[in-house]
């Protein structure tokens, strides 16, 4: 399977063997997650939180961010920063002629995946316990649930949200019954509901970033690979409908300023310049 042999000879970095059960890192250690049930909505939600250390980057973390300074806003990367403009971004996720759907989906969710990991070492030291003792996005707060495994939802900090989430995407890329590498064996029946579960998942890791962390990833130097990794990550969840739009809502204005440039650039048939958030 050629676009999933990648994963069997280690050149994508998503872990090199099947990891146990996770065990908690000093800095989740530390934090004092709880079992209380909590919904995805609520009215009031501290700012800030930090990933906990059991998932390794696979590129060395960016370097730990100056001296506040005066607030930053979000704003798409310029395309010059970047290999491929905003309209190679977009164009980029989708479907080669002739390419299996379910092993192009597998490969650009290990991608995406890459990404986001290695962001997350930007906020080692940012996001801590003490800032970000829950798990939101502005006033939406997020539970961790493993499905089946789970009674009920339960109350976690955004540093071990962070670890357990990393750690349970890491799980499911390295299962092969569910991201076959052996040449003729198909996807399961249940792969595409899987995938989108770990779209949802990694968004709300984005979306905590961006309302509790962008400040501090821009002082650091890292708002530009953060930026280009959400306009992947959000242009490949919108190709495949693989998050409904009431999970994007805490960015819902980022999303449709991509969106906007998209179709805008569709018409035009020309790059789009980027938009500022």
């Amino acid at each position: 399977r050629p676009l999933l042999n990648a994963i069997a000879v280690g050149h994508i970095g998503v872990g090199r063997r099947p990891r146990k059960r996770m065990q908690p890192s000093a800095a989740a250690k530390s934090c004092s997650g709880g079992n209380n049930v909590d919904g995805d909505n609520a009215t009031a939600s501290p700012r800030s939180g930090s990933p906990g250390g059991n998932i390794a980057p696979p590129q060395p973390p960016l370097r730990p961010p100056t001296a506040p300074s005066k607030p930053s806003k979000p704003k798409a990367p310029s395309t010059s920063q970047h290999k491929g403009g905003s309209t190679e971004t977009w164009e980029m996720v989708r479907v080669p002629k002739g390419a299996n759907l379910d092993e192009w989906l597998a490969l650009n969710t290990l991608e995406i995946f890459e990404e986001l990991t290695m962001l997350t070492g930007a906020l080692r030291g940012i996001c801590t316990c003490e800032r970000c003792p829950r798990m939101c996005a502005g006033k939406r707060l997020y539970s961790w649930g493993e499905g089946e495994k789970a009674k009920e939802p339960v109350r976690l900090s955004a540093p071990q949200y962070f670890e357990h989430c990393l750690e349970w995407v890491q799980e499911q890329l390295l299962d092969k019954s569910l991201f076959p590498v052996a040449r003729g064996r198909p996807f399961p029946q249940h792969f595409r509901r899987n995938i989108r579960t770990i779209f949802k998942r990694l968004f709300r890791l984005y979306a905590h970033t961006y309302h509790s962390h962008f400040k501090d990833l821009a002082e650091a130097g890292a708002d530009v690979q953060l930026n280009y990794a959400f306009k992947h990550f959000t242009y490949f969840a919108k190709e495949f409908r693989l998050i409904e739009d009431d999970t994007f809502e805490p960015l819902k204005e980022m999303v449709g300023l991509l969106m906007q440039q998209k179709v805008m650039a569709e018409a035009e048939g020309t790059t789009c310049q980027p938009c500022k958030f």
